[in-house]
C-alpha cells in the first residue's frame, strides 16, 4: 500500500473542499446582494458541508502519517511530518500550477 501517493490523493481532495467552500461562499454573497436570501443560504449550506468535508479529509490524514510514520520506522528511517506535508503541498501546488499552464497553452 502506497501510504505517501494515498496522502498527496487526500491532499488535493481537501485542498479542493477549500477551493470549492470558498468558491460558493462568494457565489452565496454574491445571491444575497441580488435579493435571493433563501437560494444564498442554501449555497452557504453547501460551503459550509465543504468545510466539513475537509475536516474529515483532515481526519483521514493525520490517520493516514500514523500508518506512514510506522512504515517507515519498521523501515529504519525517521518519520517528519512537517517535512512530508511539505512535500505533499509542493507536489499538489505544482501540479495545480501545471493545469494552469496547460489550459493557457491554448489561449
Amino acid at each position: 500500500m502506497d501510504n505517501v501517493k494515498i496522502a498527496e490523493i487526500l491532499l488535493t481532495l481537501q485542498m479542493e473542499d477549500l477551493n470549492d467552500a470558498d468558491m460558493l461562499a462568494d457565489y452565496a454573497k454574491e445571491i444575497e446582494e441580488l435579493g435571493d436570501v433563501a437560494i444564498a443560504q442554501a449555497i452557504a449550506n453547501r460551503a459550509k458541508t465543504r468545510l466539513s468535508q475537509m475536516a474529515e479529509c483532515d481526519h483521514s490524514i493525520k490517520l493516514l502519517m500514523q500508518r506512514v510514520q510506522s512504515d517507515m520506522a519498521a523501515k529504519g528511517e525517521t518519520f517528519n511530518e512537517d517535512s512530508l506535508y511539505s512535500n505533499l503541498y509542493k507536489k499538489h501546488v505544482d501540479r495545480s500550477a501545471e493545469k494552469v499552464r496547460k489550459k493557457l497553452e491554448v489561449m
